[in-house]
């Protein structure tokens, strides 16, 4: 939207042009939630699914959980250049790394049990 009116200053007796310029930006969230969080919430069930998997098969469990930390790790290295560049930590840039903290205790988990 675009505003014009003509404003008076105390030291000149003539109007002066005011153009005032309204932006009304927003993003487009299904985007971002497609493409951020719904894979971290794939990978992160997936992850805890490993659980299933009988422990007494010969290296499958350390195996798959390994390749879900690895997954974890690509979907957030592919997240955070879709997501807008900050200084600040953001909400799902902490959640990215307490999943990738609990991947890691997943492959811990599966090579002691």
């Amino acid at each position: 939207r675009t505003l014009w009116k003509n404003v008076f200053y105390g030291c000149c007796p003539e109007p002066y042009p005011v153009l005032i310029y309204e932006f009304q930006l927003e993003r487009a969230s299904g985007t971002h939630f497609s493409g951020v969080i719904t894979p971290m919430l794939l990978v992160s069930f997936i992850g805890f699914c490993i659980f299933l998997i009988p422990a007494p098969l010969s290296g499958a469990r350390p195996a798959l959980s390994t390749t879900m930390l690895l997954t974890y790790v690509t979907v957030y290295f592919v997240a955070s250049r879709s997501t807008p560049q900050s200084n600040k930590t953001t909400s799902i840039g902490r959640m990215y790394v307490v999943g990738i903290v609990f991947a890691s205790m997943q492959v811990i988990l599966s090579i002691i049990s």
